[in-house]
């Protein structure tokens, strides 16, 4: 078995991760030949470029760890659709992405094979596009080895809120700062509480300081070793998108230890069954308040435990490779 893989997702992001993880694996099991050049997989596009690398390759089957599917690669194609976030909310060119997705990757996903990340985002699919019901593994993600080998000090002081400066729509950066100032100023006590923002500067910056937010620190990117240690003195974890495929971040705070603030939506109930206060994402107030019920929040160690052991990386892959193994007894020889 010959496997075309899509590298070009290989970077510091979350796809980038999934794509790195099963990249390390699938090589050592079998023939591998990297795409690592061409357009970005965002391309509109790229389905082209994609369809004639396969048949270039005479590679038995083409794996791309993101939604970059065609129609090309007919049966002999596996792809991950991580979320739906262009079916959400308009964005700029949010028609175009949602054109692109109904026409060139609903078409690929009838022809092949399609692996989602959570139940919530495999039940959506189905719902949306009632033609591949049947075609849709679901493969949640693992959590990597610093947050697995982390163990929490119960006596541990914990203190400030952590969140991620992603400016897209769906991640509710707005409302969370809101949130945060509501809580730095009107909480019992108001107290300037350590707001850390994880990844770019901008929006949140400015976001921040239209909001009123004080004390913010900017952490920029961070390393896993980090981002736990990072994890393991905050008092929360603030993570209230309006639409998420997966929400790993929720799963790497649980297992720090760190309570969760989390959006009240199917997908964080499926990941954040420990640890996690539920709120409603488009009220500041609520947000606030949930940061009010998270603060001094205990997770207990063996849901906790329970919780990291059931997402790992390489059980994760082992579903992959089975899905894999499985179409390819089903393909006729190239």
């Amino acid at each position: 078995m010959q496997i075309l893989f899509d590298s070009r997702w290989i970077a510091p992001h979350g796809i980038g991760r999934v794509a790195r993880e099963y990249r390390d694996r699938l090589v050592r099991d079998f023939d591998v030949i990297e795409l690592r050049d061409g357009p970005k997989p965002s391309h509109p596009a790229d389905w082209w470029f994609l369809g004639r690398a396969f048949r270039r390759s005479r590679a038995d089957l083409l794996f791309t760890p993101g939604y970059n599917g065609t129609p090309l690669a007919g049966r002999r194609q596996i792809f991950i659709i991580h979320d739906l976030i262009h079916f959400g909310r308009a964005e700029p060119n949010g028609w175009r992405k949602r054109l692109y997705y109904n026409s060139i990757i609903r078409l690929a996903a009838m022809r092949g094979d399609v692996i989602t990340v959570s139940q919530a985002s495999a039940d959506e699919l189905v719902r949306r596009w009632p033609e591949t019901y049947g075609r849709i593994s679901v493969v949640p993600n693992g959590i990597s080895e610093p947050f697995k080998s982390f163990c929490p000090a119960p006596d541990a002081t914990r203190y400030g809120i952590a969140l991620f400066g992603n400016g897209r729509w769906h991640k509710n950066l707005d409302r969370m700062l809101e949130a945060i100032a509501l809580r730095q100023e009107h909480g019992r006590p108001p107290m300037d509480i350590r707001v850390t923002v994880i990844g770019p500067a901008e929006p949140a910056q400015s976001l921040a300081a239209a909001a009123g937010v004080r004390n913010l620190a900017l952490a920029g990117t961070v390393s896993d070793e980090n981002m736990v240690a990072l994890l393991a003195r905050s008092a929360g974890l603030l993570f209230c998108s309006h639409v998420e495929g997966f929400g790993l971040p929720v799963l790497e705070a649980i297992a720090c230890g760190c309570p969760v603030i989390a959006s009240d939506i199917p997908v964080m109930h499926e990941v954040g069954e420990a640890g996690c206060v539920f709120v409603d994402p488009n009220s500041a107030r609520a947000i606030a308040d949930g940061i009010d019920r998270a603060t001094g929040l205990t997770i207990d160690d063996e849901p906790r435990r329970r919780l990291v052991a059931r997402h790992d990386w390489d059980a994760s892959y082992e579903k992959v490779a089975a899905r894999i193994r499985e179409l390819a007894r089903s393909l006729p020889p190239r």
